[in-house]
Formats: structure tokens, C-alpha cells, sequence
């Protein structure tokens, strides 16, 4: 029997998973970034701190011409939250997570 919600992926995870292919295959990166790098003015992702990250590797990528080492990201991540410490832990997790995916 063919459920059509077996089917689908949860959106929770697609995040995670389009994060993960940005971070891990550069190809992948480039074709999403000219149409998911928002700045800061609408959000592609359900969680908008997914958004923030994809927007940190668009905006160094423009810089280095290369996806940014997970160092970087966790630098830019805590000048962006100085102020709130778990919202800076809460993202840093996040961008960890993208970097260590299977």
C-alpha cells in the first residue's frame, strides 16, 4: 500500500539535506545560490536559521570563490549573535550538523 506521505520528505530534514549537498558539493551550491541567496529579505527554507547559513556560505563564496570551511561559518554565525548566546549555539549546531552529514 502507497502512502503518499511515506513518500515525501520531511520538510524539517530537506532543510538539512539541501544544506548538507550546499556545504558538500560545490556543483550543487551553484546551481541553488542564484536562486535561494535572499540576503535578508525573504526565506526558501522553513526554518529561517537555515536561511541565515545558506546566505553566510552565498556571501563568503562571493568573496573566495569557494564554500567556506566550517570555521568561518561559525565565525561569522557568532558576530551575527553576540548578544544571544543560545540563539548563537542553536545556529552553530546547525551549521555543524551540515558539515558532518552523511
Amino acid at each position: 500500500m502507497n502512502d503518499e506521505k511515506s513518500n515525501r520528505i520531511e520538510t524539517e530534514r530537506l532543510d538539512s539535506v539541501i544544506l548538507s549537498y550546499c556545504v558538500q558539493d560545490e556543483s550543487f551550491f551553484l546551481k541553488l545560490k542564484p536562486y535561494m541567496y535572499t540576503g535578508k529579505s525573504k526565506c526558501y527554507f522553513n526554518d529561517a536559521r537555515y536561511q541565515l547559513i545558506f546566505n553566510i556560505l552565498c556571501k563568503h563564496y562571493e568573496e573566495f570563490k569557494r564554500i567556506p570551511p566550517l570555521e568561518n561559518v561559525l565565525v561569522r554565525i557568532e558576530a551575527g549573535y553576540k548578544n544571544d548566546e543560545n540563539m548563537k549555539l542553536y545556529v552553530s549546531n546547525i551549521a555543524k550538523k551540515a558539515y558532518v552529514a552523511d
